[in-house]
């Protein structure tokens, strides 16, 4: 018998592609999303999705009423649901408490104690650190987020924690890094610093915060669905948080210097102030050892093979 997994927040970027990879002959695909951000590509891609069999809620998490029918019969939840965007939340404090903390309770007081569900993954982010120093960060260091949002991530693995350990439902927690890959730009064009720069490259309107050494980590979508892969398949027990990360730092100026290797040509200007964590790579040795063998696309192969010619 196939199990059913429900994706919150899966008609987005990530959960489309990883209902992709799981695939069909394993596993049936719930999704419950609002569809908050939407463009014609999305809308039409989870159409597609629907025809192969997905069940889409399109209602707000926290609408229980609206999909209760199916939550008794969930073998895994993998939990997406939230607003993600840092500059946005720090000006829109209420929102992102509603959406991403309070939106999660009422989604828990749904299931109560449904004994069906034996794991709960949930994509967390790097946005829960904050600023480290020029160090990879490592899962058991402090935790002191610098934006709403990091904020309320880090209030959703506190909470899950506690329902899962409470039931003693397997949990991972990922602190996904940033996630680049094909079709991104079509689901949303305000989040995702590649499509955004891209988009930027061709208004040839690209303007970088401080020197450009702002740096990252950034993980392929394919790599990331991968880990998730395993994560949904294993029948493991406890709690594991895991940062799902490269290891790899990359600033904005080595972005800006792989597009102009395939041809693009573009001005830069520069922010004098840069008010943004200026460091934020991943120390994935706890993610490599669980999910062994790993490997990485790295970014600047991924920008050749997409946007010019190798």
């Amino acid at each position: 018998m196939k199990e059913k997994v429900l994706i919150t927040g899966g008609a987005g970027f990530l959960g489309n592609k990883l209902i992709e990879h799981l695939g069909y002959d394993k596993y049936s695909f719930i999704i419950v999303d609002n569809f908050s951000i939407e463009t014609p590509y999305k809308r039409e891609h989870n159409k597609l999705l629907e025809n192969k069999g997905v069940k889409i809620f399109n209602c707000n998490v926290s609408e229980v009423k609206k999909y209760r029918e199916v939550l008794y019969e969930i073998d895994v939840v993998v939990y997406m649901a939230g607003l993600n965007s840092v500059t946005e939340s720090n000006d829109k404090q209420e929102l992102y408490e509603q959406e991403n903390i309070l939106n999660l309770q009422k989604f828990l007081g749904g299931i109560g104690d449904n004994n069906s569900i034996r794991k709960f993954i949930l994509t967390s982010s790097r946005a829960v650190y904050g600023d480290n120093s020029n160090k990879l960060i490592t899962e058991t260091q402090p935790l002191t987020p610098m934006s709403i949002y990091g904020n309320s991530k880090l209030c959703q693995e506190q909470i899950i924690s506690k329902f899962s350990q409470d039931r003693d439902i397997s949990l991972d927690i990922f602190r996904i890094f940033n996630i680049f890959g094909e079709d991104q730009g079509k689901y949303y064009d305000h989040i995702g610093v590649i499509p955004m720069l891209y988009k930027r490259i061709i208004d040839n309107d690209v303007t970088l915060d401080g020197n450009g050494e702002i740096t990252r980590d950034y993980i392929y979508v394919g790599d990331v669905v991968k880990v998730l892969e395993r994560a949904v398949s294993l029948k493991d027990k406890g709690i594991n948080i895991y940062n799902l990360g490269t290891g790899m730092p990359v600033s904005l100026n080595d972005l800006c210097k792989y597009f102009r290797s395939i041809g693009y040509e573009f001005d830069i200007n520069r922010k004098v102030e840069c008010k943004d964590v200026m460091y934020s790579v991943a120390d994935n040795h706890k993610l490599k050892e669980k999910f062994k063998p790993m490997s990485f696309t790295a970014v600047k192969q991924f920008i050749l093979s997409n946007y010019g010619i190798l």
